[in-house]
């Protein structure tokens, strides 16, 4: 409307002013209203022989069982595994340690070394105390599952070791 009147041209501001004013609350309120159409979606899931589906159903609720997620169970950490070397060392210590609990039960006597390198007699007390330290590392090395527990000992040690304490962190 290049050539009207500015009172015309005024008038056709304010109206489209109005209009693009009310357009927005309009259309949100259009959308708002208006029913909500479903998307088509696409589900992928595996059955028990590995075989890939594609459905437009999600079937998971069916699909979630006890059985389902025992055959898919998380294996242990590689790194809690105990080496076979560690497992067969701690073999070797358990038969030692009760060969050397066997001896000091039938030993008459048993010796000992002071700092100097001089060697004595024990006494009837420090042999009983020889005799149950013996029989504890005997103990210790031969009980089930010796070898886990020892290897998560040593592991704990070496990375205690690495810490940093807190105060020496700045």
């Amino acid at each position: 409307m290049p050539f009207a009147p500015p009172a015309v041209r005024a008038r056709f501001r304010r109206v489209a002013r109005l209009r693009s004013a009310l357009s927005v609350p309009l259309w949100m309120t259009a959308l708002l209203l208006a029913p909500a159409a479903p998307a088509a979606s696409v589900y992928k899931w595996v059955d028990a022989q590995d075989r890939v589906h594609y459905d437009d159903r999600h079937v998971q609720e069916q699909r979630l069982t006890l059985q389902y997620l025992n055959d898919r169970a998380i294996p242990a950490q590689p790194e809690s595994i105990t080496p076979r070397a560690f497992v067969a060392a701690v073999e070797q210590d358990c038969r030692n340690t009760q060969d050397r609990a066997m001896a000091y039960r039938a030993a008459t006597a048993l010796y000992g070394r002071d700092p100097a390198g001089n060697g004595y007699r024990l006494s009837p007390r420090q042999q009983a105390l020889e005799v149950a330290q013996a029989e504890r590392e005997a103990a210790r090395y031969c009980a089930p599952g010796a070898a886990e527990t020892l290897y998560r000992e040593r592991r704990s040690a070496r990375i205690a070791a690495v810490r940093i304490p807190v105060e020496d962190r700045r």
